[in-house]
């Protein structure tokens, strides 16, 4: 039975994931994006592997990029984001959030649903992370 398999994306980007079965990854994920902390998680049995140092999404804080070795997470190219974290994203970053509506979505501001009790999870789950004596 194959537990490791390589397999190229759309050629886009020099880029290509790798996956393993029986190495499953899971951890906390820490980065920030254009200024605003991004707080997250890492549930996956594949990597990325390639270059992403001129459209990653991330930069890791504590946790991993594309790959364990990797600090830049994911892609970012023009309005696309492509990443491995898993939150859900949106509702565990109302900052993010805000952001990727009035940026992105172009949209003018706009007040989140609970966005009051969203920024204080956020904050508490930041505090969480940021926090160097706790293992990711």
């Amino acid at each position: 039975m194959m537990t490791e398999a390589k397999l190229k994306l759309f050629g886009i980007l020099d880029i290509y994931s790798k996956r393993e079965m029986m190495n499953r990854y899971n951890s906390l994920f820490l980065g920030e994006f254009e200024g605003i902390k991004i707080v997250g998680f890492k549930d996956q049995f594949s990597h990325e592997y390639g270059n992403n140092e001129n459209n990653y999404f991330a930069k890791v804080i504590r946790g991993t990029g594309l790959n364990r070795e990797s600090k830049l997470e994911g892609i970012k190219i023009n309005n696309f984001i492509g990443t491995t974290i898993l939150g859900p994203l949106l509702v565990l970053n109302p900052i993010f959030t805000k952001y990727f509506i009035h940026n992105i979505l172009n949209q003018p501001d706009v007040e989140i649903p609970f966005e009051k009790a969203a920024i204080e999870a956020y904050e508490a789950r930041l505090k969480e992370y940021e926090d160097m004596r706790r293992t990711l």
